[in-house]
């Protein structure tokens, strides 16, 4: 199995872990801030052969908001701190997270 393919099963299993099997999605109790971090000017670790950090984290974020979306959750459930190749700062992203004032930071 490739590395990032490792990299992704592992972050979609930690976010289901985190989740209630049965989570009310109606309720404001249960939600989700994602941060896949790096992006645009911050590509993260790379390697030759390999895609950057930043791409990989993206993918597995929005693999874990289609699969939110996919069992009931609607965006007042869960954020992503971004979702495209942008650079958003770690002052940003705190910021959103104590906004947001998520039940999980992943």
């Amino acid at each position: 199995m490739k590395s990032y393919k490792l990299i992704i099963a592992a972050t979609m299993a930690l976010a289901v872990a985190a989740t209630p099997a049965r989570a009310d999605w109606s309720s404001s109790v249960a939600t989700i801030m994602i941060d896949p971090g790096h992006g645009g000017s911050d590509p993260g670790a790379g390697r030759d052969g390999y895609r950057n950090e930043a791409d990989l984290v993206l993918d597995c974020s929005l693999a874990i908001r289609d699969w939110l979306l996919s069992h009931g959750a609607n965006s007042n459930n869960f954020r992503l701190t971004r979702d495209s190749d942008t650079f958003v700062s770690l002052d940003a992203r705190k910021q959103m997270s104590i906004n947001f004032d998520p039940w999980v930071f992943c």
